[in-house]
């Protein structure tokens, strides 16, 4: 990635919404909540999905675990004032996603147990890559490695979305990439390099206005938005991920 694009690591990506979403529900306001609850959970399914594909199932099945782990941990205990965002948000020490990972862990563990203990497990659902996992023996640096991969997935999937709507032409993208010079991207679009240097700038900004939007949806303190772009920016350029094809859709 161009090195106008490298920035220091700023926080822990992502702050999420959870406390607004619990605040209008028991501010009685159910339709603003069941809406911001709707937006969370989908800004969420690409993670939770590649999580369920990094560990042995295959594409339908991870959409399934995916369906069940927001209906049984996430949707279905709502009207209870109970499960997975208000335990986040009676413990004020923790940070969601590492609520998440454990959560996705156990949930695993627990269906791999279920499908084996009723006989009904068939190729089609897909092995796990490993042995399946332990609760007794899951630890901190399991917790870490789940949250890393929530967040580079949310990276790819919000940078990738910018990107589209940015609008670039893919010479801004190679040379955001490294894979060209600034010369060769000038020559390209038949344009002096200062007037490339111009044109870049512009979609450096509808990019970084393109990510604000994006994560002030995601986070509850409107003043950590620019270190969270700083820390997503970071993850997606420690991934490997190309900017020109970035999509979760394709993640692995």
């Amino acid at each position: 990635m161009n090195a106008e694009a490298h920035p220091e690591t700023g926080g822990n990506f992502p702050t999420t919404q959870w406390t607004v979403i619990i605040k209008a529900m028991q501010e009685g306001d159910n339709v603003a909540a069941e809406s911001a609850l709707g937006r969370f959970c989908e800004k969420y399914r690409p993670a939770v999905v590649n999580f369920f594909r990094r560990r042995g199932c295959r594409p339908e099945q991870a959409e399934d675990y995916a369906q069940e782990f927001f209906l049984r941990k996430i949707h279905k205990p709502w009207a209870n004032r109970s499960g997975l965002l208000f335990d986040v948000d009676r413990n004020k020490t923790s940070r969601f996603r590492s609520f998440l990972a454990t959560a996705l862990h156990f949930f695993l563990i627990d269906q791999w147990r279920k499908e084996k203990t009723s006989s009904e497990r068939t190729t089609s659902v897909g092995e796990p890559t490993e042995s399946a996992p332990d609760r007794e023996t899951y630890t901190g640096i399991e917790s870490e490695a789940i949250q890393h991969e929530i967040d580079r997935t949310i990276a790819v999937q919000i940078i990738g979305d910018a990107i589209k709507k940015s609008q670039p032409s893919s010479f801004h993208i190679k040379f955001w990439n490294d894979q060209i010079s600034q010369k060769e991207a000038a020559a390209s679009l038949n344009q002096s390099e200062d007037a490339f240097t111009q044109s870049y700038k512009r979609f450096r900004k509808r990019l970084r206005d393109e990510l604000r939007k994006a994560v002030a949806e995601m986070i509850a303190d409107p003043s950590e938005v620019d270190s969270e772009i700083k820390y997503l920016l970071s993850i997606f350029s420690s991934s490997n991920a190309s900017p020109s094809n970035a999509d979760t859709r394709n993640s692995q």
